[in-house]
């Protein structure tokens, strides 16, 4: 008579789970070290000074006690999630130059959108649109802002440092009150 035993290539069910189970534990392992790891937080300054009336004075800046950003000097940033401060930005190539996006809260808000092209070496030009809001002016647009990156500034993947002329802005809360105004700001570790 001859009995059957189990085929020795057959592995007892036990072990197929310990299989199992080591294999799952290298795939997780694997998909752990291949996550990217977060990058710096956003990082940014701006600094908003009215040329015309009708925005009260100025400077507005951000951060309000730091060293302001001006065209030709980096100011203090604020951090993203670091003393009520709450930034986000993109800066990313796009054809000859750049596409522009940041908002930058801290008691005061700036908000900044464009495109820049590049127009000579290390320098750049183009338009967009900038809001911003201080309790001493109440928030104030413009839609034609000229943007500039001169050659003492800089602009890359995932960082600007640039200077707009705004004109034609209009106050939120007081129709038909509009000023001219100037504005530097710095942005980041943005995404790119």
């Amino acid at each position: 008579m001859n009995r059957r035993h189990p085929a020795s290539c057959l592995a007892h069910p036990r072990s197929r789970r310990a299989r199992f189970s080591l294999t799952a534990a290298v795939a997780l392992v694997t998909l752990v070290a291949c996550t990217d790891s977060p990058g710096p937080a956003p990082r940014a300054s701006s600094r908003v000074a009215p040329i015309t009336g009708g925005c009260n004075t100025g400077p507005y800046l951000i951060p309000a006690n730091g060293t302001p950003t001006t065209e030709t000097t980096v100011g203090t940033r604020v951090e993203d999630g670091k003393s009520g401060a709450d930034v986000s930005c993109s800066v990313r190539q796009s054809g000859s130059g750049y596409s522009i996006r940041g908002s930058i809260k801290q008691g005061s808000s700036f908000f900044v959108t464009g495109q820049v092209a590049q127009t000579g070496e290390g320098t750049y030009s183009g338009t967009g649109s900038i809001t911003f809001y201080a309790p001493a002016a109440d928030t104030v647009t413009s839609n034609t802002c000229s943007i500039t990156v001169s050659a003492v500034q800089e602009i890359g993947d995932g960082k600007v440092w640039a200077s707009a002329s705004c004109t034609d802005s209009r106050q939120g809360s007081s129709a038909g009150r509009s000023c001219d105004f100037g504005a530097s700001f710095i942005l980041e570790n943005c995404e790119s």
